[in-house]
């Protein structure tokens, strides 16, 4: 079900689809593999005003100088491989020892996954490696007290 189209990048970094995707895929938001510039990214269709869009990480268009306006070749794939991501030593030591920072890690998606793994990853200097630590601890924490609170809610009846 590979689908290839031409679009011109916008200057958010955004590339309109000009498919029908729930036509193609079934869902409105499906889980695919986009290819552009050569590399394939996992990623996932947004809807933004009834438009089908998918989103360049800033990182792509740094390195390819891309600012908007480049007419660009996209090929999409359904993505059906588990999205997983496997995090850095530091962040799975943490997630050991605070079980409250771990039901947070299990309630983000796989993109909150990914960005906070690969922001403690790309740290070049210790001190920045454990202020982005404390800063997912913090997030990961509150993400499992938000996911508490709306648990019991649900049961309240709220």
């Amino acid at each position: 079900m590979k689908q290839t189209f031409s679009t011109k990048l916008r200057p958010d970094g955004g590339l309109e689809v000009p498919l029908d995707i729930k036509a193609i895929y079934g869902v409105a938001r499906p889980a695919v593999r986009m290819t552009v510039l050569g590399e394939t990214h996992r990623t996932r269709v947004a809807v933004y005003g009834g438009k089908y869009v998918l989103g360049l990480w800033k990182a792509v268009l740094q390195k390819h100088g891309l600012r908007g306006g480049e007419a660009l070749e996209v090929t999409l794939e359904p993505d059906t491989a588990p999205r997983t991501v496997t995090p850095p030593k530091e962040l799975t030591m943490l997630l050991k020892k605070n079980p409250r920072a771990r039901m947070g890690w299990e309630a983000m998606s796989f993109t909150h996954k990914r960005e906070w793994s690969q922001a403690i990853r790309d740290a070049k200097k210790p001190e920045t490696r454990e202020k982005r630590l404390a800063q997912a601890e913090a997030a990961l924490v509150e993400k499992a007290h938000t996911k508490k609170s709306v648990r019991s809610a649900r049961k309240s009846g709220s």
